[in-house]
C-alpha cells in the first residue's frame, strides 16, 4: 500500500512538470531566452544622425554581441548601459552620419546565463533633414550699415565646395569666409571689399551639407549710412557725429556750426571748450550768470517782486517802486517773496473822473479796493453853457446834457452894434432893425424902425 502511494505522488509531480513545459513551449519561447525591443521601432524613417536603442529583458554578456547589416559598418559598434539590470541597454550611434538609404541592423547576443537572443533584425529608412540657416542681419532689413557683414549660420557642417553665390552684395563682397560655430564649417560670413553701395541690395546663395542636402538662400536688404558705422558719411562733420542726423561731436572733432559740437562752440572748424558756456540757454555766460541753471534769471532780466535777484545786478527786488491803481482804489507794495501786497487808497483819491458836466466824480472810500458805482447829477441841473442867450442847457436822467430854446421873443443881444431890438427866435438871437439908415438910403425900407424911409430920415443926407 505504501509503495502505491509513493508511485502515485511521483506520477502527479511528473505530470505537473510535463504540463508546465508543454505550456511554455506552446508559446514558442523557452523560459530563459532573452527578448529585446528597439527604439525607433523597426521600419521607421530616421534622420542621418539618429541613435538606435535596444533594450533587453536580461543582463547581457557584452562579449557575445555581434552587429551585422548595412548599418553595422557605419556605427560606433554600440555602447552598453543599464536601464533596469546591468548591461541591459545597447545604444548604436553612427560614426558620423548614416548614409541616406534603406538599411538593416542585425543584433545577435547571449545573456549572462548563456541563453541566446533570437536574432533581432531591424529595418530603417535614413532620410537626412535639409540644412537650416539663420541670417544676420535679418532678411529684409532696411538699415544695413555700409560696412556691416552678412553672417549665415547653418545647423550642421556644410560642404564648402558646393557654395554658389550671386547678387549685388556678393559682387561687392570678399567672396565669403567659412568658420566654425557649433559645427565645423557651419558659418559663412560675407564682408564688403570696401563699403556696400547704399540702396537696395541682394545676396543669393546655395550650398549642400556633407550628405548632399542642398539649401537655397535669397536675401534682400536696403543698405543705409548710419551714425554708428565708423565712417564719415551722410552730412556728418566728423566720423559718426555732427550734422543733422547724428549726435554732436566731442572736443577736437571737426565741425561747421556750434550745433555740431557737444560744447556748442565751433572755432575755425574744430570743436573746442566753450569760452562762454550757457547751461540754461538764457543768453548769458555761466560765469556771469548768478543762476546758471535757471533760464529766468540772468543779467539784464526784468527785476520782479519775488524775493530774487532776477537781473543779477541790482540785488533782491531792488529798483522796484511801489505803485497805485487809482481806478481800483488799490496801492501796491513789494513784500519780497510774498510778491506785491495790495491795500486800499485814501478817500481823497478820485477813482473815476466825471465824464461830462452831468456826471459826478467818484472817490475811493479808504477801505475798499474798488471804485464805487458811477453816479449822475440830478436831472434838470444846468450843465455846460455855450453862451447862446436863446438856449438853456440841463441834464436829463441818463446823464446827457440837453439843449432847450428859451421863449420866443425873449430879448437878446446879437452882438452887432448896428442892430437894435434883438430877440430870440427858435434858439437864435435875431434883429429886424438897424441902429440907423446909414448906407441903406434909397432901398425904400425903414431900416431903423423910426417910421421914416430913406431920404425922409435924417440919417440920409
Amino acid at each position: 500500500m505504501k509503495l502505491f502511494r509513493n508511485f502515485s505522488l511521483s506520477f502527479l509531480i511528473l505530470s505537473s512538470l510535463t504540463g508546465l513545459i508543454s505550456c511554455n513551449e506552446s508559446n514558442g519561447v523557452p523560459p530563459s531566452e532573452p527578448t529585446a525591443t528597439a527604439s525607433p521601432a523597426s521600419t521607421a524613417t530616421i534622420n542621418n544622425t539618429a541613435s538606435i536603442t535596444i533594450t533587453f529583458s536580461d543582463s547581457m554578456d557584452t562579449a557575445t554581441l555581434l552587429l551585422t547589416g548595412t548599418m553595422a559598418g557605419e556605427s560606433d559598434g554600440g555602447v552598453w548601459s543599464t536601464t533596469t539590470t546591468a548591461d541591459d541597454t545597447l545604444t548604436v550611434t553612427p560614426n558620423s552620419s548614416w548614409s541616406e538609404a534603406d538599411h538593416t541592423l542585425i543584433i545577435d547576443a547571449d545573456d549572462v546565463d548563456g541563453d541566446t537572443l533570437a536574432t533581432l533584425t531591424l529595418n530603417y529608412t535614413v532620410d537626412a533633414p535639409l540644412p537650416v540657416a539663420s541670417i544676420l542681419p535679418a532678411n529684409g532689413s532696411t538699415d544695413v550699415a555700409v560696412n556691416e557683414s552678412i553672417i549665415i549660420t547653418f545647423n550642421e557642417t556644410m560642404d564648402t565646395s558646393t557654395l554658389a553665390a550671386s547678387g549685388s552684395l556678393w559682387t561687392e563682397g570678399d567672396g565669403g569666409t567659412w568658420s566654425t560655430s557649433a559645427y565645423s564649417d557651419d558659418t559663412l560670413t560675407v564682408t564688403p571689399s570696401s563699403l556696400w553701395s547704399e540702396g537696395a541690395q541682394t545676396l543669393d546663395a546655395t550650398a549642400s551639407d556633407m550628405v548632399g542636402n542642398s539649401v537655397a538662400i535669397n536675401l534682400s536688404y536696403t543698405v543705409a549710412a548710419s551714425c554708428s558705422d565708423g565712417i564719415q558719411n551722410q552730412d556728418e562733420t566728423d566720423v559718426d557725429c555732427g550734422g543733422s542726423s547724428c549726435t554732436s561731436c566731442a572736443i577736437n572733432n571737426t565741425c561747421i556750426t556750434n550745433n555740431d559740437c557737444s560744447s556748442n562752440f565751433c572755432n575755425s572748424g574744430t570743436c573746442i571748450v566753450n569760452p562762454c558756456p550757457d547751461a540754461d540757454n538764457d543768453g548769458s555766460c555761466d560765469q556771469d550768470d548768478c543762476a546758471p541753471d535757471d533760464p529766468t534769471i540772468y543779467p539784464g532780466a526784468i527785476e520782479l517782486c519775488n524775493g530774487i535777484d532776477d537781473d543779477c545786478i541790482s540785488g533782491v527786488d531792488n529798483n522796484l517802486v511801489d505803485y497805485t491803481d487809482p481806478a481800483n482804489c488799490t496801492a501796491y507794495t513789494c513784500s519780497g517773496a510774498g510778491g506785491w501786497v495790495s491795500s486800499a487808497l485814501s478817500s481823497a483819491v478820485i477813482c473815476r473822473a466825471a465824464a461830462t458836466s452831468c456826471d459826478i466824480a467818484e472817490y475811493c472810500d479808504g477801505s475798499t479796493v474798488a471804485c464805487p458805482g458811477d453816479a449822475l447829477v440830478t436831472a434838470g441841473t444846468l450843465c455846460a453853457d455855450d453862451g447862446n442867450a436863446c438856449t438853456v442847457h440841463s441834464c436829463d436822467a441818463s446823464g446827457s446834457c440837453l439843449v432847450n430854446n428859451v421863449a420866443e421873443g425873449t430879448s437878446c443881444d446879437d452882438g452887432d452894434a448896428n442892430t437894435i431890438n434883438d430877440y430870440c427866435s427858435s434858439g437864435e438871437c435875431i434883429s429886424l432893425c438897424t441902429a440907423n439908415e446909414v448906407g441903406l438910403c434909397g432901398d425904400g425900407l425903414d431900416n431903423d424902425c423910426d417910421g421914416l424911409v430913406d431920404l425922409d430920415d435924417t440919417d440920409c443926407p
